[in-house]
């Protein structure tokens, strides 16, 4: 129905993921990630991808892996019965990612809620859900994302997941399981 918003960075502005627009031009051999938010049939979407442009060093590929392993340990928990905490503890902490503390790290792994707007609750953060969790049950329908940097580059993915009766669906169905490279030499 409409684009809410596309959130496009690369090369050197995506370590530390700065969550704001730029001018910079993408260049090839850089990672690139883009959020795309959008509403259909009145509901909001939210999903980032990661791409290549032109190659992948090793390095990136590796980035975009750690990435997508802590995105696929969040996902594999989701069914009914457990709380935000459980997904939260799929994922590493502030510390282990390089920053001071989980306020500093808000954002970079992280789950929302989405129905009527892109982010709704639960809210699913080291930050608080460990310390208050949110029961899980059939129906909840949330993103689930992840960041991880080095240098200057950074990788980040995002899906949609819905809490079925016996697990989980993820509704996101564009491909995320392996770095795509765009435009390769």
């Amino acid at each position: 129905d409409r684009i809410s918003g596309i959130n496009c960075v690369s090369g050197p502005r995506s370590n530390p993921h700065p969550h704001d627009y730029s001018d910079r031009l993408i260049r090839p051999g850089e990672l690139v990630f883009i959020d795309i938010m959008s509403h259909y049939l009145g509901y909001a979407t939210c999903y980032y991808r990661t791409f290549a442009v032109t190659n992948a060093t090793q390095r990136q590929k590796d980035i975009y892996r750690k990435a997508m392993d802590w995105l696929q340990a969040s996902i594999d928990v989701v069914r009914p019965g457990i709380t935000t905490a459980d997904i939260c503890k799929q994922w590493p902490t502030a510390k282990e990612m390089g920053f001071a503390s989980e306020k500093d790290a808000f954002g970079l792994a992280v789950g929302h809620g989405i129905g009527l707007s892109h982010h709704e609750k639960p809210w699913i953060s080291n930050m608080f859900s460990l310390d208050h969790p949110v029961p899980l049950v059939e129906g909840m329908h949330f993103a689930l994302e992840t960041f991880y940097g080095e240098e200057d580059d950074g990788a980040r993915i995002e899906v949609q997941v819905i809490v079925t009766k016996d697990g989980h669906n993820v509704i996101t169905h564009w491909p995320c399981e392996e770095l795509m490279i765009c435009n390769p030499k």
